[in-house]
């Protein structure tokens, strides 16, 4: 497996296990590589490009990666077909929860507090070079909304004992 991919996963597993302590549990959180079904509504944390600064392998590395929120079209009812929320307020909630937990000070250490072995996070910040960074996308075939949020995060590998 090379460096760079693992390095990526393993940032990946920083940001999940640090969403899952932040967001409710209504919401689930995956990362990208997570096979599994998705339940609605979710946050999917993805890393994929990855610019390294210097030659050698322990140097830092400047990450762009971002986490999808993905919540289904449907309203939630009860037992009597009474509807208990729509669309638009599950989607709402569970982008606020997700944008409330990355916009912090402080996130590369809130990452590294996850103890994920072999990563050192350095900075991370949401957003990008894009002035507006977050954008939403409807995917009508799959009955699906969905809203990315990007991130930024320096990373570099240290080793494990």
């Amino acid at each position: 497996m090379s460096y760079i991919y693992w390095l990526n996963r393993r940032v990946e597993r920083a940001v999940e296990s640090y969403l899952k302590t932040i967001v409710p549990e209504t919401i689930k959180v995956y990362r990208s590589s997570d096979l599994s079904e998705r339940q609605f509504p979710c946050a999917v944390v993805r890393m994929s490009e990855n610019r390294r600064f210097a030659g050698q392998m322990y140097a830092a590395n400047r990450m762009m990666g971002s986490v999808i929120v993905m919540t289904e079209y449907a309203r939630v009812v009860d037992d009597t077909a009474h509807v208990l929320e729509e669309f638009e307020s599950v989607e709402e909630q569970a982008v606020s929860y997700v944008l409330e937990a990355l916009y912090v000070d402080g996130l590369a250490t809130l990452l590294n507090n996850q103890a994920i072995p072999g990563v050192n996070i350095s900075y991370a910040m949401m957003g990008s070079d894009d002035p507006n960074p977050v954008t939403s996308v409807s995917e009508e075939e799959d009955n699906v909304s969905i809203v990315d949020i990007p991130l930024v995060i320096m990373a570099g590998a240290t080793e494990v004992s």
